[in-house]
């Protein structure tokens, strides 16, 4: 009994964890985007991520990395 209490306990240890992580993670990106959003129109980004020779998709993938978001992460807040 003792060993599912301590597996219940490190489950929502882990879940706390995450989702503490997770929320904040979201917030500070999405005020960065918010102010970034400010300064940079939306024609000079699209203009940077529509380059050719590929460049876009690099500058476009770097971007995705950096923000660890997905639908399984966002859609619940």
């Amino acid at each position: 009994m003792i060993i599912k209490q301590k597996m219940v306990f490190d489950t929502l240890n882990m879940f706390a964890f995450l989702a503490v992580e997770l929320t904040v993670l979201f917030l500070l990106i999405s005020y960065i985007v918010g102010v970034l959003q400010q300064y940079i129109p939306p024609s000079k980004i699209q203009n940077i991520l529509s380059s050719k020779n590929g460049k876009g998709y690099i500058i476009a993938g770097f971007l995705g990395a950096i923000t660890p978001f997905f639908s399984c992460s966002t859609i619940p807040f």
